[in-house]
């Protein structure tokens, strides 16, 4: 399988480019494109998707849940693969992505009873995906957290 040699960074317009592809990627994985496989040789004029470059040839490891998450069970896995992640290998990206449930109005609670509660349309063609995308590099981890949302949330417009 194709995996991308991209150094998480969201410095300048690049870099934000470099990010977009890497969540394309992640989505494509996650389904189980065959578009990713090290062996694919599809007509350059029938396909319009291409891995990330530079990428090299990897193992890739799928695990999908589902149902709820406790969070102490989310920051455990996040803990998890920060740890475990080796030190010597910089092009090694972790993702964690959720989907949440599209129909319901109130899709992130907030921390505070300050903050106030954003209300979207609860539709069926709402969009509500996230990826937390980690690397461990230079004997730190960088993230970012990549968010998909539709028209209907409140949030945003």
């Amino acid at each position: 399988m194709y995996i991308p040699d991209t150094e998480i960074s969201v410095e300048g317009e690049e870099e934000l480019e470099d990010i977009a592809s890497l969540y394309e990627w992640v989505g494509m994985a996650c389904m189980g494109a065959q578009r990713l496989q090290a062996n694919d040789r599809v007509d350059p004029y029938i396909a319009v998707y291409s891995p990330p470059v530079p990428s090299h040839i990897g193992d890739l490891t799928h695990v999908r849940w589902t149902g709820l998450l406790p969070p102490d069970f989310v920051q455990q896995l996040i803990s998890s693969v920060i740890t475990n992640s080796s030190h010597d290998e910089s092009h090694f990206i972790s993702a964690i992505t959720a989907q949440g449930v599209p129909t319901v109005p109130v899709n992130y609670i907030p921390r505070t009873d300050h903050e106030r509660t954003r209300l979207r349309a609860p539709r069926e063609d709402s969009v509500d995906t996230w990826s937390l995308l980690l690397q461990r590099r230079d004997n730190r981890c960088h993230w970012v957290l990549a968010e998909n949302i539709g028209k209907w949330d409140g949030r945003f417009g």
